[in-house]
């Protein structure tokens, strides 16, 4: 049973392996993933809820539902997961990285750049965990430290469009034009088409150029 091509269906027939077998939970996962794909939260949590309750342990049931709480906005719910999936598997990357952006995004800056430092650590080619350790740096003024990770993060992923948009807003507000100009259109030339931050990166490029001739 697979997530594309017909996941109405794969919903269908997941139920039916559930309804044998009530104890099958990694069809529970499975079906959580299809209904947290289709902004189902309420029914993918359930599904987890369960799997869990079948096998405490395995780490990939608390992992999913942490997903799960996170776009719910339950951070604090979310971190427990996280925490959970770490404590079953310490090597495991995500764990860390998701944990850190739940911890940022409930405002708590300087324990999510651990996290993700955690995260870097375990796998150093996690190109988002840099950006997003970047983004936080930004966000308790550490600037230098967030270039240098936007930085890792192009190095890692030389398409990573909105690395390049970030280190070139804070080259501008650090005074360095030219290269915020330079980052502005790198980005614009390797993201795709229907980029959602094609104009706002374009806007940002026209004012930094009006910006370096005096106008």
């Amino acid at each position: 049973m697979e997530t594309k091509g017909d996941p109405k269906g794969a919903i269908v027939d997941y139920g039916r392996a559930i309804k044998i077998d009530p104890r099958f939970h990694k069809a529970l996962i499975h079906r959580g993933l299809l209904f947290y794909a289709q902004g189902n939260l309420d029914a993918a949590i359930a599904d987890y809820d369960q799997a869990i309750h079948i096998n405490p342990k395995f780490y990939k049931a608390h992992q999913n539902r942490g997903y799960a709480l996170y776009a719910a906005k339950k951070y604090d719910q979310a971190i427990v997961d996280f925490s959970r999936a770490i404590e079953f598997n310490p090597k495991y990357a995500k764990g860390y990285f998701w944990r850190g952006l739940s911890l940022r995004d409930k405002g708590d800056h300087h324990a999510a750049i651990k996290d993700l430092g955690r995260a870097i650590e375990i796998d150093p080619q996690y190109s988002q965990a840099y950006y997003i350790r970047a983004n936080t740096r930004s966000n308790v003024g550490d600037f230098s430290g967030a270039l240098e990770d936007h930085t890792r993060a192009i190095e890692i992923d030389p398409r990573y469009a909105e690395a390049y948009t970030n280190r070139g807003v804070i080259r501008f507000s650090l005074g360095n034009i030219r290269a915020a100009i330079q980052d502005f259109e790198k980005a614009l030339e390797v993201a795709p088409p229907r980029w959602s931050y094609r104009t706002m990166v374009e806007g940002r490029l026209q004012l930094a150029r009006k910006k370096l001739t005096g106008e």
